[in-house]
């Protein structure tokens, strides 16, 4: 079996992100994530609540944001 690369060639791309895209606090209710999203602050997906990122979705962390707990993806991968 053959290594594979996961990088993406360094072509600048621009990339609009809506206001209403920008991600902070705890979620209230399921919240489903598609295009891109910014996470500003601090995101709490509380029990009970269900936060889906839709394939090929970017999450961009702001600037000295990082993510704890845990991620789970369920699906297939998908190659181009």
């Amino acid at each position: 079996m053959q290594a594979q690369a996961w990088w993406i060639p360094a072509q600048p791309k621009l990339l609009y992100v809506p206001p209403a895209n920008h991600a902070a606090g705890e979620l209230a209710d399921d919240t489903t994530w598609s295009d891109a999203v910014i996470v500003d602050e601090t995101v709490v997906v509380p029990d009970g609540v269900v936060l889906t990122i839709e394939h090929g979705t970017v999450v961009l962390l702001a600037q000295g944001r990082q993510h704890h707990g845990l991620w789970a993806a369920s699906g297939k991968r998908h190659r181009s």
